[in-house]
C-alpha cells in the first residue's frame, strides 16, 4: 500500500512538472521546486528528493552549447565611460541595460532589441525587427520610456554597438534627460546581466532554435517576455518575480542589501573583538602591575617588627663565631 502511494505521488509530480515545462520548457529544478512550494500543491517534496526524481525521470535541463556573439563598433562614433560599475541601481528605474540578439528562422534572421531594469530584472522595452538599424533600437527605447514613471531619469547602459553609439540614438537619450553609460574594456563582462538575459530567453524559452517562420518568432518572443516578467522566479531577487519587484521593491533584499548587512556584521564583529582584546590587555596589565608592586616592596628586617628569624636569614658562618661559656660556669 505504501509503495503504491509513492508511485501515485511520483506520477503526480511528473505530471505537474510536464505542465510547467509546457509553458517554460527549460525552467530549472530550483525554480520548479520554488514554484511547487508557492502553489501549495498537495505533494510537497524536499529539494534533494525532488532532484532525484527529476534525474530518475530524465527531466533535468540539459545545457545547450554557447555560441560567440559579436558587437559592431565604428571608431568615428561617440563613446561614453562606464558610470554604472561604481554605482549600480538600488531601486527600480535607476539603470537600464540594453543589448540585442538574433533569432534564426527559415525565412531569415530577425533581431531582438531588449531594454531591462537592472534592479528588478524586468524587460521594460523590446522590439523585434528584420534589420539592425538605429531606428529599431529607438523603437525599443520609446517603448521603455512609455512605461517610465514621470520624473524618473534612469541611466542608460549598453555595449559599444553602432546602434547605441550613433548620434541619432545618443541625441534621443540627451533630449529625454537620460545619462549615457557604455562598456569600456571587457564588454561582455561589463554588460553581463544583459548578456545573461539573452541566454535565458534563448535557452529556456526556445528562441535559440531555428524557428519555422517569423510570425512564430514574434509570438514566441511575446510569450517568453511575458513569462520572464511574471512567472519566472529569480534567485537574485530571492525567488521573486521581476514584475512584482518592479511594482513593490520594498520587501525585496537585493545583493546590495546583503552586502550592507554583511558589512555591518563584520564591523560589529571587529568592534566586539577589539573591545574584548582591550579588556584582556588591561587585565594582563593589571596582573603585571600587581606583580611588579609586590616585587618592589622593601625587604623587612627579620628582627624588626616582631618578625622571627627564618631559616633563610643570612647569618655569619658558625666557624667564625666566638665560643660561648655555658650558663652557670665561672
Amino acid at each position: 500500500m505504501e509503495r503504491r502511494g509513492k508511485e501515485m505521488e511520483t506520477e503526480a509530480v511528473v505530471d505537474w512538472v510536464n505542465r510547467e515545462r509546457a509553458v517554460q520548457p527549460q525552467l530549472g529544478g530550483l525554480k520548479l521546486h520554488h514554484r511547487m512550494k508557492e502553489q501549495e500543491v498537495p505533494f510537497q517534496l524536499g529539494r534533494d528528493r525532488f532532484f532525484d526524481l527529476l534525474r530518475e525521470k530524465d527531466l533535468l535541463v540539459k545545457p545547450e552549447p554557447s555560441t560567440p556573439r559579436t558587437t559592431q563598433w565604428k571608431e568615428y562614433l561617440p563613446v561614453f565611460p562606464n558610470i554604472v560599475a561604481e554605482r549600480p541601481a538600488e531601486a527600480p528605474e535607476e539603470v537600464w541595460l540594453c543589448d540585442l540578439t538574433y533569432i534564426a528562422t527559415d525565412e531569415g534572421f530577425q533581431y531582438l532589441f531588449l531594454i531591462s531594469d537592472q534592479f528588478s530584472r524586468k524587460i521594460v522595452g523590446y522590439h523585434l525587427s528584420d534589420t539592425m538599424e538605429t531606428t529599431d533600437a529607438l523603437e525599443a527605447l520609446r517603448k521603455a520610456c512609455g512605461s517610465l514613471t514621470p520624473g524618473k531619469k534612469p541611466r542608460h547602459h549598453s555595449d559599444r554597438g553602432c546602434q547605441y553609439c550613433s548620434h541619432k540614438y545618443v541625441n534621443e537619450l540627451h533630449n529625454r534627460g537620460i545619462s549615457v553609460s557604455m562598456t569600456e574594456v571587457n564588454h561582455c563582462y561589463e554588460n553581463s546581466q544583459a548578456e545573461r538575459l539573452n541566454g535565458i530567453l534563448k535557452q529556456e524559452y526556445g528562441l535559440g532554435r531555428k524557428l519555422p517562420s517569423k510570425a512564430m518568432a514574434a509570438k514566441m518572443v511575446e510569450h517568453a517576455i511575458e513569462c520572464f516578467n511574471t512567472i519566472r522566479p529569480h534567485r537574485a531577487l530571492e525567488m521573486n518575480y521581476p514584475e512584482r519587484v518592479h511594482r513593490r521593491p520594498a520587501p525585496v533584499t537585493k545583493w546590495s542589501g546583503f552586502r550592507t548587512w554583511f558589512t555591518e556584521k563584520v564591523q560589529e564583529m571587529v568592534y566586539t573583538f577589539s573591545c574584548r582584546f582591550a579588556i584582556l590587555q588591561s587585565s594582563a596589565f593589571e596582573v603585571r602591575r600587581s606583580k611588579f608592586a609586590i616585587s618592589a616592596l622593601p625587604l623587612q628586617h627579620p628582627r624588626r617588627n616582631g618578625y622571627r628569624r627564618s631559616s633563610t636569614t643570612r647569618t655569619a658562618p658558625r666557624r667564625n663565631r666566638l665560643p660561648t661559656k655555658p650558663r652557670g660556669s665561672d
